[in-house]
């Protein structure tokens, strides 16, 4: 009897976080033969066993060679390019709403997509465009403080982020002093899951066209 497919991961949406629980022997041993099948079926000369250790169970691959390591690291990029076409899409659209200063192009890392920190005033003019009151006129994005200040700008943006993507998850940090930005004042923003970054995108998208 084939082993039961193992349930696709995905987006908690609207996401509560990244919380997973500890896998089972029973789990892991599923997995193991879930992936010994896979294998198999791609014709690639791995064997995945089932190991139990004092860490826990967990699923132990055996020396492969270059052609077959080469055949799995195609199979695993043909099955990223999703999240990398959602990456370069979220990058075109940041870049065509005019939101400058990342401190690096979005990224696929850990199955999520990165985007790293950005100055205050970027994180303000996100905000606006998600569909956030403006800030108060008095607002410079390089003169907010760690105070009051600082809580309005991630409570705007958090509460935009939620209503423009359906709920979706977005941990954020405020950054009183960004080594990057020669000092001023910055936002972390966390880390997206791919369903996530694609209602941003179609978010963003939708702001662009007006």
């Amino acid at each position: 009897m084939s082993p039961a497919p193992l349930a696709a991961a995905s987006d908690p949406g609207p996401d509560s976080g990244f919380y997973v629980p500890l896998p089972t022997q029973e789990d892991t041993a599923a997995a193991a033969r879930a992936l010994r099948q896979a294998l198999s079926a791609a014709s690639l000369s791995i064997h995945a066993e089932l190991d139990v250790d004092g860490q826990g169970p967990y699923v132990h691959l055996e020396r492969a060679s270059a052609a077959s390591a080469t055949a799995l690291a195609e199979l695993v990029n043909k099955g990223m390019r999703p999240a990398h076409k959602t990456c370069k899409a979220l990058e075109k659209v940041l870049r065509a709403c005019g939101l400058t200063g990342f401190s690096r192009p979005p990224a696929v890392l850990n199955g999520l997509i990165v985007l790293g920190e950005v100055p205050a005033a970027t994180a303000d003019k996100l905000a606006c465009l998600l569909g956030a009151p403006p800030a108060p006129d008095d607002f410079v994005g390089e003169e907010v403080t760690e105070g009051l200040e600082a809580e309005a700008l991630l409570s705007r943006l958090n509460d935009a982020f939620r209503k423009a993507t359906g709920g979706g998850f977005m941990d954020m940090k405020f950054l009183p002093y960004c080594p990057r930005c020669g000092g001023d004042p910055g936002v972390e923003l966390g880390d997206l899951t791919v369903p996530t970054a694609r209602r941003l995108v179609k978010a963003l998208t939708r702001e662009g066209r007006r």
